[in-house]
């Protein structure tokens, strides 16, 4: 800090002082006004009594303003329940198209095994029809026909 800014920091708490001085000595003084040549001495109060309470203002019509805000938040209202909406869509479809890709591999499955139950079936068929027994208990190899195993690729 500065000689100069001292100087004024100084200064200014000289003025204060000398203002709270003054203010003071008011205060001490009675509050009384001489008005008149007579001697009368009036005072400058008015016995304590309380001053009237104003009036409040009165308040600001905000209907319209309630109306345009309910209108308002009426619109962004629909607008989120249509994006809500657009967005639940979308997810579904793509969890159909999901759903549907592994549908479409278990129904090839399916008729893969189906294919082969049917061949076992008519294998088992052509031998009761022969009038022997399918357990085969005389140890001998059933043979399955060609490419029995093979998967079909048709349904993927």
């Amino acid at each position: 800090m500065t000689n100069e800014e001292r100087q004024k920091i100084a200064d200014l708490c000289r003025a204060h002082d000398e203002f709270m001085i003054e203010a003071r000595e008011g205060l001490r003084r009675p509050p009384v006004n001489e008005s008149n040549d007579a001697g009368l001495i009036y005072k400058d109060y008015d016995n304590g009594a309380l001053q009237h309470a104003q009036q409040p203002e009165p308040q600001p019509d905000w209907s319209g303003w309630e109306k345009w805000l309910r209108g308002h938040l009426d619109n962004l209202r629909e607008e989120m329940a249509c994006g809500i909406a657009q967005a639940t869509m979308t997810l579904i479809h793509c969890e159909r198209i999901k759903f549907e890709r592994k549908l479409g591999i278990l129904e090839g499955k399916l008729r893969e095994l189906h294919g082969m139950l049917g061949a076992a079936l008519a294998i088992i068929g052509a031998d009761k029809a022969k009038g022997e027994s399918p357990s085969r208990d005389d140890g001998s190899i059933v043979e399955l026909p060609k490419n029995f195993l093979r998967r079909t690729h048709d349904a993927a």
